[in-house]
């Protein structure tokens, strides 16, 4: 829906996926929708124009449910489809760097910056797998790998450089 001098003008995509993760805004130049399938087999990365009036700029099907809303890290979308972690370029969807997770991700994660170097906090949707940081390099360390953290499906919340809050 765009507002356009006093009318709404309305028009409409139809991905034919199911869409959960929230879209966010890459460069001020593209939309980013991700969706799934009704199966759960595959999901759906897909670059939409601002002015939303032309087609999707590029679309890239991924392996797993994409639920957990993407984030965009020193330029580059890192998206979580089922159990992996795929940081995609977002000019051209390029897969830069694909990552085996050890568990599903709802939420959205956290990214923290400290000394100009930007981390993305991911908390799992799984008893006993706890949260990961993730470096720009795409390694993943597990931090809480233990059993005292539910499945966490509720976004997560950074407070400053050394503080990120998990319900």
């Amino acid at each position: 829906i765009k507002l356009d001098d006093a009318k709404i003008v309305c028009g409409c995509y139809d991905l034919g996926w199911k869409i959960q993760a929230s879209m966010v805004v890459v460069k001020d130049e593209s939309l980013i929708v991700c969706g799934y399938d009704q199966d759960g087999n595959k999901g759906i990365v897909v670059a939409i124009d601002l002015a939303l009036e032309k087609a999707p700029k590029w679309a890239k099907e991924v392996s797993g449910t994409i639920k957990s809303t993407p984030v965009v890290v020193d330029g580059n979308l890192y998206v979580v489809s089922g159990r992996t972690l795929n940081v995609i370029h977002p000019i051209d969807g390029t897969c830069i760097i694909r990552q085996e997770l050890p568990s599903e991700i709802e939420s959205k994660p956290a990214i923290v910056t400290r000394d100009g170097s930007s981390t993305v906090i991911y908390a799992f949707s799984d008893w006993e797998v706890g949260v990961a940081i993730v470096e720009k390099s795409g390694s993943v360390m597990n931090v809480i790998p233990h059993s005292s953290l539910a499945p966490v499906y509720a976004d997560l919340l950074t407070i400053d450089d050394n503080r990120v809050v998990i319900c």
